[in-house]
């Protein structure tokens, strides 16, 4: 099943694709109106065969979800409604974002990425990283733990 990794920014929606082996950043793609955002989506969900959307969260140093996370939760609930309306079964999940668009930012410092394209290409990789961390929750619900995996063990 095909997954696909959604990083809201403020300018940007970065997406990563999880197709059974690999996640790989897509184009991210301009906010240009709010209102285009769920149509993109859709579109994105019917041209890569997504089975699942995993929504990366803001939360709040107290551990609450702020008024961007409730946001993304409502919009996850909107694109799973529209796809279903055209018969997309599309599951939708979310997941904690938490430094994933610091840990992006890091990683692309000092590359050859351009400075005009380094904002989308940030949001892109904190998409990676946030189907990484999914991928890691499944692994540990399906062992038991509730710890990223130490890969020096």
């Amino acid at each position: 099943m095909r997954v696909l990794g959604v990083d809201f920014g403020l300018r940007f929606l970065g997406l990563a694709l999880f197709d059974g082996y690999s996640s790989l950043p897509l184009e991210a793609l301009e906010v240009i109106a709010p209102s285009l955002i769920l149509p993109s989506l859709e579109e994105v969900c019917r041209q890569y065969v997504v089975g699942k959307v995993v929504f990366g969260l803001p939360y709040l140093k107290d551990g609450k979800l702020g008024s961007l996370g409730r946001k993304i939760k409502n919009m996850g609930s909107k694109l799973q409604e529209s796809l279903e309306r055209r018969d997309l079964k599309v599951s939708i999940d979310f997941v904690d974002e938490q430094l994933t668009s610091f840990q992006a930012s890091q990683d692309l410092k000092g590359g050859a990425v351009k400075r005009n394209k380094k904002r989308s290409a940030e949001n892109s990789l904190a998409a990676v990283f946030i189907l990484r961390n999914y991928l890691f929750s499944l692994e540990n619900k399906s062992k038991g733990k509730n710890k990223e995996p130490d890969f020096d063990e």
